[in-house]
């Protein structure tokens, strides 16, 4: 089963709210997704009334962002500002139920996924 990082200390008054870098979340590549709900449609019958879909592990949005600005090779300088009280500290997807029903697993690496979505973004960037 996933293992859930250590809880952030509280949150002295003053300060700002939430783990540093944002609260890991389970990002999923879209063509991951897409699969999924494909898959879900297509099924004949379901034997659960929820299956999540998830890549399986929490990943931060500072981590997304670093490897945005890896990626797209573009000298940037990253400032914080403090977040809002996340709904939740933390959030990584139990898949098993996608994989036992459906067949499906994540095949994109988030990096991948990165790297996807900074070449959309430049190869669109001459039509507008």
């Amino acid at each position: 089963p996933p293992t859930r990082p250590p809880a952030p200390p509280a949150t002295p008054r003053g300060a700002p709210p939430g783990p540093p870098g944002g609260a890991p979340r389970d990002f999923l590549n879209l063509s991951d997704s897409v699969r999924a709900v494909a898959l879900a449609a297509t099924a004949p019958t379901l034997a659960a009334d929820v299956i999540n879909i998830g890549a399986g592990r929490a990943t931060s949005a500072r981590t997304m962002v670093h490897s945005l600005v890896e990626i797209s090779g573009v000298p940037a300088e990253i400032n914080e500002a403090p977040a809002a009280e996340p709904e939740t500290q933390w959030q990584q997807m139990r898949i098993e139920r996608a994989r036992e029903l459906l067949g499906w697993a994540p095949g994109a690496d988030l990096t991948d996924g990165v790297r996807e979505l900074w070449a959309h973004i430049t190869d669109n960037a001459s039509h507008t």
